[in-house]
């Protein structure tokens, strides 16, 4: 936010977001070619940054956003995992990420991919409880779009309200771990 109000110069992206977009179209490949495996077959597809109805100022734009077979479409979300990590779980902010780019193309459901080139892969289809970027997200971004359209930046939040933001992410967050592509994968890999 400070950079986008011109109140800091903007940095270089960080060895790890450098890493994670060289690896993107690898960790899409290999969920392409697991979907495959299990008879599901997938066609990948980029989008450019959309603008979403709801309010003109919020955008963005996806990893991939998947169709199969019988044409149902939703989002795919690529992550790479520090070497000595392994995610098994969804964190709260890529949550976030994937509900605002769900509502904004329309979509009901993410699948999420952490790659480890060492340990494996974690993949998750997430979903979100009725109402939460209607009741909770869009007001607080809205507010947040208030501040950055006066050329302000918003108050920083304190501790215990980062912490009660991350609870309710947690709780309206439904992530259905699909263990039997994870395992799969994991045995392919040791042989």
């Amino acid at each position: 936010m400070r950079i986008k109000l011109e109140q800091e110069p903007p940095q270089e992206s960080n060895w790890m977001m450098q890493q994670g977009q060289l690896r993107e179209n690898w960790v899409c490949e290999l969920y392409f070619r697991i979907m495959h495996a299990f008879r599901h077959p997938v066609v990948l597809y980029t989008d450019s940054f959309k603008v979403y109805n709801g309010d003109k100022r919020l955008g963005g734009s996806p990893d991939r956003i998947v169709v199969d077979a019988t044409g149902e479409r939703w989002l795919l979300e690529c992550k790479t995992a520090y070497a000595e990590t392994m995610r098994d779980s969804v964190p709260a902010a890529h949550s976030l990420q994937m509900l605002g780019l769900c509502e904004i193309y329309g979509l009901h459901k993410a699948h999420y991919i952490c790659s480890n080139y060492e340990r494996g892969i974690y993949i998750a289809e997430v979903r979100w409880r009725h109402g939460f970027w209607r009741d909770v997200v869009m007001p607080r971004l809205q507010q947040f779009a208030d501040w950055w359209t006066l050329k302000q930046t918003p108050p920083k939040m304190s501790e215990g309200e980062k912490a009660e933001l991350r609870d309710l992410i947690e709780y309206n967050t439904i992530v259905t771990e699909i263990p039997a592509i994870s395992q799969l994968v994991q045995e392919r890999g040791s042989q």
